[in-house]
């Protein structure tokens, strides 16, 4: 058993030193906000808003595989909930900084959070992901005017420690249904 499987290991990186390097990434973009204090988040529900969002960087069109992550401090005294959204603006960004009229926000992953009260030093952790398809004008001038974010709202919330990468990959995103989930068999009983 152990040799199959050492055989199956050892067939996986040949293939995998074997691949064309058109089959891996080409490019990584990252930012991180470790401001000193963190960030105040924007208080109770609304639309996203670009320049309070406590990530945002731009891209060029492409196919993307998106993580982020952020720590939530509750700065109020009581318990409280949040939400934070990963988004993408498609063909978002002019010359100026100014949202072009022809741009589309998309939401493209959503998390909730609860953290506790603040006298209990609560904080929660937030992860979203996605792989996304960013295709903005066709024009070459504006190719490079994507922008990834995350917001966060909560009452009175503060963003520390938040990360934002997208690596883009060439070929697609394929979507698979969730696999039925089957309970295990009863154990036995001697």
């Amino acid at each position: 058993m152990k040799d199959g499987k050492l055989a199956t290991i050892f067939a996986g990186l040949l293939l995998a030193l074997l691949a064309p390097a058109a089959a891996s990434a080409q490019t990584a973009f990252a930012t991180s906000n470790y401001r000193p204090g963190g960030q105040t988040l924007l208080h109770g529900p609304g639309p996203i808003e670009l320049g309070e969002s406590i990530l945002q960087m731009p891209v060029p069109d492409g196919i993307y595989v998106i993580n982020a992550k952020t720590s939530i401090i509750n700065a109020a005294i009581d318990a409280q909930s949040g939400n934070c959204k990963l988004w993408v603006l498609i063909g978002g960004l002019g010359p100026n900084g100014t949202v072009l009229s022809t741009s589309k926000l998309v939401v493209i992953d959503q998390t909730e959070f609860r953290i506790g009260r603040k006298d209990g030093g609560s904080q929660q952790a937030v992860a979203l992901q996605a792989a996304f398809k960013i295709v903005g004008s066709s024009s070459a001038s504006s190719k490079n005017n994507n922008v990834i974010g995350v917001a966060c709202r909560a009452y009175n919330g503060i963003a520390v420690d938040s990360v934002l990468t997208a690596v883009q990959i060439l070929g697609g995103v394929v979507t698979l249904q969730p696999a039925e989930y089957e309970a295990p068999p009863p154990p036995q009983r001697f």
